[in-house]
């Protein structure tokens, strides 16, 4: 977590990592952190903007920054909350000295357009042109989604320039089929070879989750966009600034709810597959944490590259545990505790957490409202995983709410009841 707001993010190939982002509503300017390792960070400019607004009435929020491909920089940002619906614009050789500052009105063709928010732009180099794409609401499009409070509902529109003067009608870029703002790009293999990518954007429906971070995935810089992921951040996260390092992927974001004074101590992984164990050694740099997990997945730690192969994305940084997590095992978290159950089948070494006091089972993937864990997988046993269940899970109280590692939240009672595979 960033003491600013997240923007932007970008490395020359021999030097350090560089961040530009706004603290409070942006009425100050843009500020710059540089970072040698991408993971540690230093204001610059003692802790002073780089770049202050020029113009009456100008806010900097969610500056944007590029480099051009024939050198030097371009930033974009967002001028206002509503009107004018314009996004801001200036460039730069050196990141010092900075063009006058100018409003870009990339929704001239969309004349009721309530605002513009949060642009970010691309360089195309096979067609040659940027992209630029951005959040707005139009009044009455899309009139089957809520409205906020403020009586906005979002989606992203896109336009294309080659100079910054003539820009192509805004269009379309995303729509989930709900309010959606801070749209970012990711190489969907961490570089920029097979041309596919990762949107990055937040879900800003208040209901049924919060309002999170998602992905969606796309054939080409451009879209068309699809296969939305579940949210992988917690409620009141937005501003995502995610870019490709150390063979995976990185997104800073600003979680502007409070945490409530919370420490992370210890990582829990359920199982060693690749899309559970990924992050494990991130978040322990990240917070000092030991990462536990049964030490009986080992050999899917071993062949992380060919896991990494099914997915087509680059090997995630892997390591053995600090400690095995064996049956039985106390995680304490302030007065409440819990105890690790070992329920191998998914994998040999799956586990769970079980929080009585809290009537609560962190399933991993053993278990799933109406289905339980795939076995065909290196590690995995039909026979194991059923046994594993029926001796370890249905034992719990019915009213035992179980959060599964994919899909949505059920009870060991309704699992029970109705689960095909238990019958």
């Amino acid at each position: 977590m960033l003491l600013f707001a997240t923007s932007c993010l970008a490395q020359s190939s021999e030097g350090p990592w560089l961040f530009a982002g706004f603290k409070n509503n942006g009425q100050n300017g843009v500020y710059f952190a540089v970072s040698e390792d991408g993971w540690h960070w230093k204001l610059i400019n003692d802790g002073k903007p780089v770049i202050a607004p020029a113009q009456a009435g100008e806010l900097m929020r969610d500056p944007f920054l590029q480099r051009a491909p024939m050198g030097g920089f371009r930033m974009m940002w967002t001028w206002s909350w509503r009107q004018p619906a314009v996004a801001g614009y200036s460039e730069s050789k050196d990141l010092l000295h900075w063009t006058p500052h100018r409003q870009l009105e990339v929704m001239a063709n969309e004349s009721t357009a309530l605002n513009v928010w949060a642009p970010a732009l691309y360089w195309n180099e096979a067609k040659r042109h940027w992209l630029i794409f951005w959040s707005s609401t139009i009044p009455g499009r899309f009139p089957q989604s809520q409205y906020d409070k403020n009586g906005l509902n979002h989606r992203i529109y896109a336009t294309t320039t080659r100079d910054f003067r003539t820009f192509t009608p805004a269009t379309l870029f995303f729509d989930p089929g709900y309010n959606v703002i801070d749209a970012t790009l990711l190489p969907a293999d961490g570089n920029k070879a097979n041309g596919r990518y990762r949107l990055v954007f937040k879900d800003e429906r208040k209901e049924p989750e919060g309002k999170h971070i998602r992905l969606a995935s796309g054939a080409s810089m451009e879209g068309p966009w699809s296969n939305v992921t579940e949210a992988f951040t917690e409620p009141g996260s937005e501003g995502p600034a995610s870019f490709a390092m150390d063979h995976g992927w990185v997104v800073y974001y600003d979680h502007y709810q409070s945490p409530g004074g919370l420490t992370c101590k210890q990582i829990i992984v359920t199982h060693a597959h690749i899309d559970h164990i990924a992050a494990a050694q991130t978040l322990k740099r990240l917070t000092g944490a030991p990462v536990y997990y049964n030490q009986l997945d080992l050999p899917l730690v071993k062949i992380m590259d060919i896991q990494a192969g099914w997915l087509g994305i680059p090997t995630p940084e892997v390591g053995p545990p600090d400690a095995d997590a064996g049956n039985g095992m106390k995680v304490r978290f302030g007065a409440t505790e819990g105890t690790i159950l070992h329920t191998p089948g998914h994998t040999e070494g799956s586990l769970v957490l079980h929080i009585p006091d809290e009537k609560l089972l962190l399933a991993g993937d053993t278990l799933f409202a109406g289905s339980i864990g795939r076995t065909d997988l290196p590690g995995g046993d039909y026979p194991t995983i059923l046994r594993s269940i029926q001796d370890v899970l249905l034992p719990l109280p019915d009213e035992t709410l179980v959060i599964p590692g994919h899909g949505k939240n059920t009870t060991i009672g309704a699992e029970r009841e109705d689960n095909p595979f238990l019958k």
